[in-house]
């Protein structure tokens, strides 16, 4: 059985205000990577759980400090429902350049 693998591509160099929005079925977040063109200082990157279940489950998922990383690999293995949201946050005062791929996997 072949599984939908899905990936969402963001960038920019300004702050960091991802918002995706889990599609029909069930996923698991598989991985959220990020890249950044020089240390982006003292920064943290969050990843949030908007639940679709109400705002009783909304949860922080991960809140990484960034001094000193310009490359990030994190892989949770969150499982997802349709309407849920993950949102990846970060003020990103320098203005350094980013990019970041979530992947989910159908389950």
């Amino acid at each position: 059985m072949f599984k939908r693998v899905l990936k969402s591509n963001f960038t920019g160099a300004a702050a960091i205000a991802v918002a995706l929005d889990i599609p029909g079925g069930h996923y698991e977040l598989r991985s959220i990577t990020a890249h950044f063109s020089a240390d982006p200082g003292v920064e943290n990157l969050t990843v949030t759980l908007d639940a679709n279940a109400g705002a009783v489950y909304d949860m922080n998922l991960l809140t990484q400090a960034m001094s000193g990383v310009t490359d990030l690999l994190w892989q949770p293995g969150v499982i997802l429902e349709a309407g849920d949201q993950i949102e990846i946050a970060m003020t990103n005062a320098g203005a350094r350049t980013y990019g970041i791929q979530v992947t989910l996997v159908e389950v």
